[in-house]
């Protein structure tokens, strides 16, 4: 973490640097530090394409994205919030990470499994299912 930590000041147009920064404060615990990180990238005058890109999925020891479950807190029309107790914060999943039929049974309080990667918004999960 040293070399991100010098690699940015805070404010400034190392983007890339902060993304990165602020990943790993998510991982590994001081989630307030990451949430402002990640704050500061969402309203950073950025292009579209660095603002969507899907980066630095969590990954198993094998290489392959890595499974977490959780619980559905919220749902919306269009996404849902899940908390997973492996995780420091809720994330972030919208409804197009899940089969159709899937998403139309969701309910508060359903169990779910997923993957997840990083935005410069913030921890968005994918390839979610529900468990039956």
């Amino acid at each position: 973490i040293y070399h991100l930590k010098n690699s940015f000041t805070e404010g400034d147009s190392n983007y890339n640097s902060q993304f990165w920064a602020a990943r790993h404060h998510f991982l590994y615990g001081d989630i307030e530090y990451s949430k402002k990180l990640f704050c500061f990238l969402n309203t950073a005058k950025i292009s579209p394409e660095f603002r969507n890109k899907l980066q630095g999925c969590v990954r198993d020891l094998t290489g392959r994205p890595k499974d977490f479950e959780g619980v559905v807190v919220s749902k919306r029309d269009s996404y849902c919030h899940v908390n997973s107790p492996d995780l420091a914060d809720n994330i972030f999943i919208y409804c197009n990470q899940f089969n159709p039929d899937e998403w139309s049974l969701l309910r508060l309080k359903s169990k779910i499994k997923f993957n997840f990667v990083f935005t410069v918004r913030g921890p968005q999960g994918f390839n979610a299912e529900v468990l039956r």
